[in-house]
């Protein structure tokens, strides 16, 4: 009992000597947001010099700011770009990361502006943004400093960002890139991929996050009646350079029946039995590489005749390389792409060359394997240097230099062989169907 009593007694003491004790006030937190680290000064210092210089104005103008100033506008920081699928859109999680991907190795080895001044588009849109923020909350007077900093501010502001700098506003570049990626992606049968591009706040205040926002759309088709049968076709189609709905590509009138034209405009389709024709002919391009080269093809819209007289639309890769044709009708203001023709093709203007100066017919070149780019990767030209002479005079020898974006494809001997034996210059024809069936035991 005299246990409990003692035991009670000390507890009462113990619970009024700390309900009595003064309490230490916690330590004020540090406003993380507020901080300035002298890596971030010093890079944000370059970046804004970099950005006086491409303003053409004397970057020793930034010293005018006194460090106050300086810190005041080093307070918002930028995340890099983030790449997000837009709410409501199913976009493949590895389309969001490969897209991640290509989007920061591109920021870290591109330029924007003069490239002499060495600023990358990363520290551009991270830091030089933030700048430009900050300079823009001056001229609209939305804080109070002398005006020569408004003046500054003013001068940056109309030659960097209200105008486009040789035929583009630095930030132009970068929506570009990631709308070719899209583009390369898209399938005109399929899906379209486009983007959108806006600011977010963080969980920070005083932090922002660029975010290029992935949207997708089905491809939508139509019906074209024509040589007495109805066809389906697709509507060629890409997304805007910053944001909205994509857009149906088209082709001026003056660039398909002249000059007198000028004022038509043909929206383009492709019928499905063109992006198989492609598909099975470009095989050593990704599909990606692929889906880029119609979309490019459609926007240089270089035309030619066959030699039958029909019209063709170059078939150009990302170089401007033409490595092929897609035939064409117009109906009313449309253009309708109805397949796809390689090179070696007697319907291609440097297929009827290749032909004429080696005597050979359309089944020669299809049960060799001309009419695949493959062919021009796995033969050894050098041991039938009549198809090579062939090739480079009709235009078709840039074929062989063509980087293969699927594998790396070696030379085949037992190929090179059989097709150096059906070249072979003799006086005697070549047994075709024997050599022809060699070949097709190879593929």
């Amino acid at each position: 009992m005299i246990v409990e009593t003692r035991f009670i007694r000390v507890s009462i003491l113990f619970f009024i000597v700390m309900t009595t004790r003064k309490k230490k006030k916690p330590p004020t937190p540090i406003r993380r947001d507020q901080t300035v680290s002298k890596t971030y000064f010093d890079l944000f210092s370059d970046v804004a010099r970099k950005i006086l210089r491409i303003a053409e104005l004397d970057p020793a103008l930034f010293d005018t700011f006194t460090k106050k100033h300086k810190q005041d506008m080093m307070i918002p920081k930028a995340f890099p770009p983030r790449v997000s699928p837009q709410k409501g859109h199913n976009i493949p999680p590895v389309y969001i990361r490969g897209l991640q991907r290509g989007l920061t190795r591109y920021m870290k080895t591109t330029w924007v502006g003069n490239p002499e001044i060495r600023l990358n588009t990363y520290d551009y849109v991270t830091v030089g943004q933030m700048f430009l923020s900050y300079l823009n909350k001056l001229n609209t007077n939305i804080l109070n400093i002398n005006e020569t900093h408004t003046e500054i501010a003013r001068t940056v502001l109309d030659r960097v960002e209200n105008v486009e700098i040789d035929g583009n506003h630095l930030m132009i570049p970068l929506y570009q890139y990631v709308r070719l990626l899209l583009v390369g992606l898209s399938k005109m049968n399929f899906r379209i991929y486009y983007h959108c591009y806006d600011w977010s706040q963080g969980a920070n205040p005083c932090c922002l996050i660029p975010t290029f926002y992935i949207c997708e759309k089905r491809a939508e088709q139509t019906k074209f009646y024509f040589r007495n049968t109805m066809h389906t076709f697709y509507k060629v189609s890409m997304g805007k350079i910053i944001e909205g709905d994509p857009i149906h590509m088209q082709i001026p009138g003056s660039s398909v029946l002249g000059e007198s034209e000028s004022n038509k405009i043909f929206n383009v389709y492709v019928q499905g039995h063109a992006l198989h024709r492609l598909n099975e002919r470009l095989d050593t391009l990704s599909p990606f590489y692929r889906n880029l080269v119609l979309a490019t093809s459609v926007v240089f819209a270089d035309i030619h005749r066959s030699p039958s007289g029909h019209h063709l639309l170059s078939c150009v890769s990302i170089a401007e390389e033409r490595i092929g044709y897609f035939p064409f009708e117009l109906i009313d203001n449309n253009l309708l792409i109805l397949s796809f023709i390689p090179l070696s093709s007697p319907n291609a203007p440097e297929g009827k060359r290749l032909y004429s100066s080696l005597n050979m017919c359309k089944d020669d070149t299809v049960f060799l394997g001309m009419d695949k780019l493959s062919f021009y990767k796995k033969t050894d030209f050098d041991a039938v240097p009549l198809l090579r002479d062939a090739l480079q005079e009709a235009g078709i020898w840039h074929l062989t230099e063509m980087r293969s974006e699927i594998l790396n494809f070696d030379t085949e001997n037992r190929r090179t062989g059989i097709i150096a034996r059906f070249f072979q210059q003799t006086t005697e024809e070549p047994n075709r169907d024997e050599m022809l069936e060699e070949v097709a035991k190879l593929c």
